[in-house]
Order: structure tokens, then sequence, then C-alpha cells
């Protein structure tokens, strides 16, 4: 079948007009299908395409996340590269450093803890230390003083594990602020 030409200003049959439409009809229909057809054969590429994209992805992501854990474990082995592991914390003027031998950090080697106090005053350290062997130091702060002829030295008692009493054995008892460091295990 084939569309019949009709001339501008005649009339055509009714059988024209039917398989005119009926041609038309067709066409659109073929049509339709080849679009359909092309629809799906593109819907098909895409999810192709799409699904070799995320393999594509999900390797370099893997292969990214094995590189990243092996740079971070060679960082953390040249960072513990004497087999110590630490721990560092502060807060406000206190502080503390803990060294431990091994990466889980259950076996502590070492403990430093430092500070700022008053005369005259009970300092409670922020981590216990495993006996009362443990060294304490302290100064007067950088840049104040106070009448010195007074001055004895200090006293440091009461010593526990998880602090010590400090206080100036001069005549002077409005000291300065000390700053105070311990260590031990």
């Amino acid at each position: 079948m084939a569309l019949t030409r009709i001339e501008y200003g005649s009339l055509a049959s009714s059988e024209t007009m039917n398989n005119n439409f009926e041609y038309l009809d067709n066409k659109i229909a073929e049509a339709s299908e080849r679009i359909t057809s092309t629809s799906a054969s593109i819907y098909s590429n895409i999810a192709s395409v799409n699904t070799q994209l995320s393999n594509q992805i999900n390797a370099a992501e893997s292969e990214l996340q094995t590189y990243v854990d092996t740079q971070t474990a060679s960082a953390v082995g040249a960072l513990s590269s004497n087999g110590l592991y630490i721990t560092t914390y502060i807060n406000g003027t206190s502080w503390y450093r803990e060294y431990f031998s091994d990466s889980a950090k259950t076996t502590r080697v070492w403990l430093e803890q430092g500070g700022v106090s008053g005369n005259g005053a009970t300092i409670s350290l922020l981590k216990r230390y495993s006996n009362t062997n443990y060294n304490i130091l302290f100064s007067v702060r950088n840049g104040e003083s106070w009448g010195g002829a007074e001055y004895m030295g200090w006293k440091c008692e009461n010593i526990t594990t998880s602090g010590f009493y400090i206080q100036s054995r001069g005549w002077d008892r409005t000291a300065p602020n000390l700053s105070w460091y311990t260590c031990g295990k």
C-alpha cells in the first residue's frame, strides 16, 4: 500500500481517504516500534555502561583504600620506629604524654605529666602512675617573682600514684604559681 496523492481542490473517494489514513497509521506504528526498539537498546547500553563504570569505580576505590592503608601503616611505622606509640592530651594548663610499647596502646612504658599550680596546692594528676616512684620537678613560672628573702625551698608531700601536695617551705606563703612536671611509670 502506498499513499495516494490527491490534487488540491479535487474530491477524493472514501476508499482513497481510508487507504491514505491506514497507510499513515501503519507508518506511525512502524516509527513508534523503531523508537521503542531504539530506546530499549539505548537504555540497555546505558545500563551496561553504568555497570562497567560502577565496577571500575569500586575497583579504584578498593585500590585507593589499599594504598591509604599501606601508607598509613608505613607512616605509623615511621613515627614509631623507636618502638613507642604516643598518646598526648592537653586540658588548659595540665597535660600528659603516655608512651606505649604496642600499637594497641595497652602496655604503657613511660608517662609524663605537667601543669601549673599555686602555692600550697594538692596536685591531682590526669593519669595515675603504676607506683609512687616517679620524679617530681617544679619551678617558679617565668616572669613571676616575690620577695625572695623569705624563700627557703619547697616541700612535696602526700605523694600517691594519683597526686601530691606542694608548698613553699619559706616564710612567704604567697609564692607565685609554679610549673610542675612528673615522669615515671
